[in-house]
């Protein structure tokens, strides 16, 4: 558990970005594509916003002091969405929202599917698996960002 300064900017933070949210909502009731797309994006984007908030002091603080409101953050991520193609990733949007709150910030994701050294190929997209443990150290990782294409 975090000091009470701690906790006072991550509250604080979470709260900036659940009215930010709330006026989105209120602000974007149309059926227009940019206002079905403000109201998709708005939640998901504040939840991972806020998570991150309750993570880190500084990033909650970045949130605090930033000029700009969660509204033209996803008015950014939708015109990036529109100008360069029609569509843009989940994992795009929450890199560029985090880079609205703190544009200095290196962003680094990762994406993995680990898939166990024994298994039945036949099977494999049929089975559940049996633990969400780490896999052996002969598992197959597949890497979404690290491996170079083909």
């Amino acid at each position: 558990m975090g000091t009470l300064d701690e906790i006072n900017v991550s509250d604080r933070a979470a709260d900036k970005l659940a009215a930010e949210k709330q006026a989105v909502l209120d602000k974007r009731k149309g059926t227009s594509f940019t206002d079905i797309a403000m109201r998709c994006l708005a939640e998901p984007i504040a939840a991972m916003l806020t998570r991150f908030c309750y993570q880190n002091e500084e990033f909650a603080q970045g949130v605090i002091s930033s000029k700009g409101t969660l509204y033209e953050c996803l008015d950014g991520i939708l015109k990036k969405e529109t100008k360069d193609s029609p569509m843009i990733s989940d994992l795009e949007a929450y890199i560029m929202a985090v880079k609205f709150y703190l544009p200095a910030a290196r962003v680094q994701a990762s994406f993995r599917v680990e898939l166990p050294e024994e298994r039945d190929d036949d099977l494999l997209c049929l089975s559940e698996p049996d633990s969400l443990a780490e896999p052996s150290g002969g598992a197959i990782i597949l890497d979404l960002f690290g491996a170079e294409k083909a």
